[in-house]
């Protein structure tokens, strides 16, 4: 089943067997990925830093903080005003709260300036949030269909994402930084990391 939604969010299949290999038993040194130091494969490594930056300690009070600031932000007057105008005659209260929610979410996992390099990032996630289950249930649909388009703008957001300068990553949260230096120790292209970055961006 994860193999089939890995494949399904943009994994080549023949990069699959490489995600559950546990890497070679040998002593770590500190430039290794903690992946490597723990003796883990890449999957269960990924899902063990998920785990470490939610449990509570230091880094999920600097994400929590993170987090909750933006949403502050994000509901203050002038920002609502600038989303909304000063007068707006109707506002979908979904629409806002999932605004807000992406929004938060992305700065707090990404850093500020991710909207520098795709400005549409949340309407692309709502997009793609919208029509995920297909993607679950191996449900057809076209490769024009807004699930698809959607998908191919978040892949192409990761791709610049990880490709532009060191600076740009920043401030991304403690789990997306080691999920990238996981996947770069075992050689995966950033074709392949793009996926499973989303997989995280949408988990």
């Amino acid at each position: 089943m994860l193999n089939d939604l890995l494949i399904a969010f943009g994994i080549d299949s023949g990069v699959i067997p490489k995600l559950w290999q546990k890497p070679d038993v040998g002593v770590a040194d500190e430039s290794e990925s903690v992946a490597r130091t723990r003796r883990l494969s890449p999957i269960h490594a990924t899902l063990d830093h998920y785990k470490s930056q939610m449990l509570p300690g230091e880094r999920l009070d600097k994400f929590s903080d993170s987090l909750l600031g933006h949403i502050s932000d994000l509901l203050c007057w002038d920002a609502v005003y600038k989303r909304f105008g000063a007068k707006p005659s109707k506002i979908s209260l979904n629409k806002f709260c999932g605004e807000v929610l992406v929004e938060a979410l992305s700065r707090a996992m990404f850093g500020n300036r991710i909207f520098e390099v795709e400005p549409d990032l949340v309407q692309s996630m709502l997009d793609f949030n919208d029509d995920a289950w297909m993607l679950i249930f191996q449900y057809p649909q076209s490769s024009e269909s807004k699930l698809h388009r959607a998908r191919r703008k978040l892949l192409d957001f990761f791709l610049r994402y990880m490709q532009g300068p060191e600076e740009l990553r920043s401030e991304q949260a403690w789990m997306i930084d080691r999920a990238i230096q996981d996947l770069k120790a075992i050689d995966m292209c950033d074709e392949d990391r793009a996926p499973l970055l989303l997989m995280i961006y949408w988990g």
